[in-house]
């Protein structure tokens, strides 16, 4: 997916045998590569956390950033 175009919704259906019943049903959201900083952000980023929002998780994680620049994620 290119940087600038709109984030892909994927759904990962996963079958965890003698997975506890209580976590049946329970919701993983990940996103990658965001390339979010203090100058490229903004809407951007808005919109990110609707469609994350959107797809009610129980945990959001946040991978493959790189680092290079601290960036405050308010829940």
């Amino acid at each position: 997916v290119l940087a600038n175009s709109a984030p892909v919704v994927r759904r990962v259906p996963i079958a965890i045998a003698g997975l506890d019943p209580a976590l049946a049903g329970y919701r993983i959201v990940t996103f990658a590569d965001a390339h979010l900083s203090s100058t490229y952000g903004g809407r951007r980023f808005e919109r990110l956390v609707e469609i994350v929002d959107a797809q009610s998780p129980d945990v959001v994680t946040v991978v493959g950033e790189d680092g290079t620049e601290a960036v405050a994620i308010e829940a």
